[in-house]
């Protein structure tokens, strides 16, 4: 895996995320990597969202509080890469 150093880290706090999860498509419109949700339901459609590195299929993804307990990469594209963790509390 590639080391996350370096790259701009988005914290969340654990009461900004929801029960089921936070959906994938609301995370990369937060992390600026997408301007607006249809956007970033096309990035994944075309296959170009990346979450450490394997490939986003699914739109209606969540990411539970559990899958930050380490932080992770978020990528929309080649060059684009985001941090997403979870912020202390």
């Amino acid at each position: 895996a590639k080391l996350t150093v370096g790259l701009q880290t988005v914290e969340l706090r654990a009461e900004e995320m929801s029960d089921g999860g936070t959906p994938i498509v609301q995370l990369l419109v937060r992390s600026g990597l997408s301007p607006t949700g249809k956007e970033a339901r096309r990035l994944i459609a075309s296959g170009g969202a990346r979450l450490n590195g394997k490939k986003i299929t699914d739109t209606s993804a969540c990411i539970s509080i559990d899958m930050l307990a380490e932080p992770i990469e978020l990528s929309a594209g080649r060059k684009r890469h985001v941090r997403i963790a979870l912020a202390d509390q």
